[in-house]
């Protein structure tokens, strides 16, 4: 029952981290490809600090894997233009990756934005 239920999660995280990424970059696309738009585009980012709750290597292991999935999953993309290697890596480990078209990559690596706009309103301990 377990690992039907992390199944269902698994897939349903997949499927949202994909949707965010590509929606946002396809709004960018249809902005900056109508040549009578002017202005800037950005995206905002809801950007959450790990802390560890003690100094033990597991917490400060946990804090980084946090920082990874929540943070650089999302900002990496869209800043460096690249998806995190250690993230792919935990993910093919685990069975996780998402599915992604190549064309989702092309999207996702060709598109810019003007500005990063980050929401800190929160702090997630280990």
């Amino acid at each position: 029952m377990i690992s039907i239920i992390r199944a269902k999660k698994t897939a349903n995280w997949r499927r949202r981290w994909r949707s965010i990424l590509c929606s946002r970059m396809r709004k960018w696309c249809s902005y900056t490809g109508n040549l009578t738009s002017r202005g800037d585009i950005g995206v905002e980012l809801n950007l959450t600090p790990s802390y560890t709750r003690n100094n033990s290597d597991e917490d400060k292991k946990a804090a980084w894997y946090a920082d990874l999935l929540f943070n650089r999953s999302f900002l990496e993309p869209l800043v460096k233009h690249e998806f995190p290697k250690e993230l792919c890596e935990v993910l093919a480990i685990h069975h996780c990756l998402p599915e992604i078209k190549q064309a989702d990559v092309d999207l996702i690596t060709a598109s810019r934005v003007d500005f990063l706009g980050v929401n800190y309103s929160t702090c997630r301990v280990g």
